[in-house]
């Protein structure tokens, strides 16, 4: 799944790219990536919806922001526990820039985000 999704995920992210997670902490293109790898080499799941909506705010010729919403289902081996099943429900703001005559994303930052026990 890494191998498949990473190349075509890191396309997307310009190099200023950065995450701003609830609480401000904010995260760099390579941390990113890390975590990315990370995440997908320790779980199993799926996504089960995302949308994103209809740009929000100002937008321009080189310039748009999307509301981003997913859901996904996924389990978790933690190793003094077994597995344990999560529902993580994600809402986002994305903006995305033209760069270099392709569209990239350059900030994402998460406006709210719950995290439920199957």
């Amino acid at each position: 799944m890494v191998a498949g999704n990473l190349p075509a995920y890191a396309a997307t992210l310009a190099p200023s790219y950065r995450f701003v997670d609830l609480g401000g902490r904010v995260e760099k293109r390579a941390q990113v990536l890390a975590t990315f790898v990370r995440w997908f080499g320790a779980k199993s799941g799926s996504i089960e919806s995302c949308r994103a909506s209809a740009p929000s705010g100002r937008s321009s010729a080189t310039s748009i922001s999307v509301p981003l919403h997913i859901v996904e289902d996924v389990a978790l081996t933690i190793p003094t526990e077994g597995v344990r099943r999560y529902r993580i429900d994600l809402h986002a703001i994305e903006r995305w820039q033209l760069v270099g005559g392709e569209w990239r994303a350059v900030e994402s930052v998460v406006r709210k985000r719950s995290v439920t026990p199957l």
